[in-house]
């Protein structure tokens, strides 16, 4: 997403100076009792995108990086689906200030709602194009919205419009976050894979320890007079050397003889395992990050949910006249600590 933070960047210095040659002034713009202070809510629009960002993790990554191919078909879908939703996000700030735009250039409040009406009509034809809604679908909001006599009631009259994208950008959310679950499932898949080997020595060399393990319990409840043990040992067939089994009931030297036989193969399938801990040891970091990861994407991908509703509510508070910007966005409340905090509680 480092081409959202570099348009942001660009675009907080364009608003700074329309901060500067009369941001003050943009009150003075709204006659009535009820203003839309657009300056702020174009500010937090960038304030919260700048946080909004996710992708292919090859630069965090130390393993799973050799697994991920640009050219295969699963990293090629994610990543248009990426380009496509930063194009998405790039529209918010682009409206956003626009809005500020249009009431700092407009002498008149008529000449307000005119512009910003021909820029919503300009953002019809572009949802047209991409096929998201139906040619002339919202003719009679983009009208409602050219009637209105005050900037604050056209913007109002827009809120269909901004409900209607919003519901588009969650189903490219949607579209992500199933491109995403069969890209972490085949990179899984690679994983196997490739220690496939070590998977077999590591559940051989498992069953072989507690196979052990269990015939020498059984030696020493045999030692402990358990009448039934030294059978439970015969039938687990764990003594390979059948001479060492006698025929009737052990001695303690047949019992010492067993003893040490298993204790031998136990210390052999101990060696064996240290020669392939290393591998071992790499396939679970390596699968541990992947998750890592993988939370970590779903994560950013539930902050830019999260930023879509909460833009679109702020939208409409701004509109509709409320004069606490804290309002717009939560600052304080929950959604905003999803944005800074990266919390997974609210989804």
């Amino acid at each position: 997403m480092d081409r959202i933070n570099q348009y942001i960047t660009a675009a907080k210095i364009c608003f700074l100076l329309f901060l500067s040659s009369g941001c003050a002034s943009i009150e003075g713009k709204f006659t009535g009792t009820k203003q839309a202070n657009i300056g702020i809510f174009a500010d937090q629009t960038i304030a919260t995108l700048t946080g909004a960002e996710f992708g292919l993790p090859t630069g965090k990554s130390v393993y799973v990086r050799e697994y991920i191919t640009a050219s295969e078909p699963e990293e090629q879908e994610f990543t248009a689906l990426e380009k496509e939703l930063e194009v998405r996000l790039l529209r918010l700030v682009k409206y956003s200030i626009t809005l500020v735009d249009i009431a700092e250039t407009s002498k008149t409040e008529a000449e307000q709602v005119q512009k910003y009406a021909d820029f919503l009509k300009e953002l019809q034809k572009t949802a047209e194009d991409k096929l998201e809604i139906d040619p002339g679908y919202y003719d009679d909001i983009v009208e409602k919205v050219r009637s209105q006599e005050k900037f604050y009631e056209a913007l109002q009259q827009a809120q269909p419009l901004l409900n209607a994208s919003g519901r588009a950008y969650q189903k490219v959310m949607d579209k992500i976050e199933l491109s995403l679950k069969a890209l972490e499932a085949k990179i899984d898949r690679k994983i196997d894979e490739r220690f496939a080997e070590v998977i077999a020595y590591q559940h051989a060399l498992e069953q072989e320890k507690y196979a052990i393990l269990r015939a020498l319990g059984y030696l020493y409840n045999t030692y402990k007079g358990d009448p039934d043990a030294f059978q439970k040992l015969r039938e687990s067939n764990v003594i390979r050397n059948k001479a060492l089994l006698p025929k009737g009931n052990p001695s303690d030297e047949d019992l010492t003889a067993i003893t040490e036989h298993l204790v031998k193969r136990l210390d052999i399938t101990h060696k064996i395992w240290q020669e392939i801990e290393p591998d071992w040891e790499l396939y679970r970091a390596t699968h541990n990050e992947l998750d890592e990861l993988y939370r970590e994407m779903r994560q950013g991908l539930n902050r830019i949910r999260a930023v879509i509703i909460v833009w679109s509510r702020a939208h409409q508070k701004m509109a509709s006249g409320v004069s606490n910007p804290a309002e717009w966005f939560d600052i304080e409340n929950a959604p905003a600590q999803l944005f800074q905090l990266g919390t997974k509680t609210l989804f």
